[in-house]
C-alpha cells in the first residue's frame, strides 16, 4: 500500500508508510479534516482508481468508514478488477458487520488474485467467527 503526498512543492509523491508497520502524517489525520496531503493528487487525476483507493485506506485508518467505502467503491468502479480495493472493501464493511457484503468482497477479490494471501486470512477469520470452521481452516491454509 503507498499513499499520495506532496513532495517540496513538487506536486504528488508516493508513501510506503503502511508497509514499513508505521503511519506517516498521510495517514495519521485525526478527527473529521479532510487530509490536506492527499487531496492534491485527486484533484491532479480526479479518474485515479489508484488515489480513491489510497484515500480509502487512509479513511479506513481513521475511523471514517463511510467515506472509505466511497472511495474504495470509486476506485472500483474506476478499475473493476482492482482486488486490493476489493481486500479493503470488505475490511471496511466487515468492521460495519456486513459480513454478507464483506464475504462477497473477499470472494471478488480472491478471484481475481487468488495468490493474495491477505484475502484469504481475511475471508478465513468471517468465516472462523460464524462457526465455518471448516471453510475458515481452507482459507488459512491457502494464506
Amino acid at each position: 500500500m503507498v499513499c499520495y503526498g506532496r513532495g517540496f512543492g513538487t506536486g504528488p509523491v508516493l508513501c510506503g508508510c503502511v508497509q514499513q508497520s508505521r503511519k506517516c502524517s498521510l495517514c495519521s489525520t485525526q478527527g473529521n479534516e479532510s487530509n490536506p496531503l492527499l487531496l492534491p493528487a485527486l484533484e491532479l487525476k480526479p479518474d485515479s482508481s489508484d488515489a480513491h483507493f489510497n484515500l480509502g485506506i487512509v479513511l479506513k485508518y481513521n475511523g471514517r468508514l463511510d467515506e472509505a467505502v466511497a472511495s474504495f467503491t470509486r476506485a472500483l468502479k474506476l478499475k473493476p478488477d482492482h482486488a486490493g480495493a476489493y481486500n479493503h472493501l470488505g475490511n471496511v464493511l466487515q468492521q460495519q458487520r456486513k459480513l454478507d457484503e464483506a464475504i462477497a468482497c473477499y470472494c471478488r477479490a480472491r478471484e481475481l488474485q487468488p495468490d493474495l494471501d491477505a484475502v484469504h486470512y481475511n475471508l478465513g477469520n468471517i468465516l472462523r467467527d460464524q462457526k465455518r470452521l471448516h471453510e475458515a481452516v481452507a482459507c488459512y491454509r491457502r494464506a
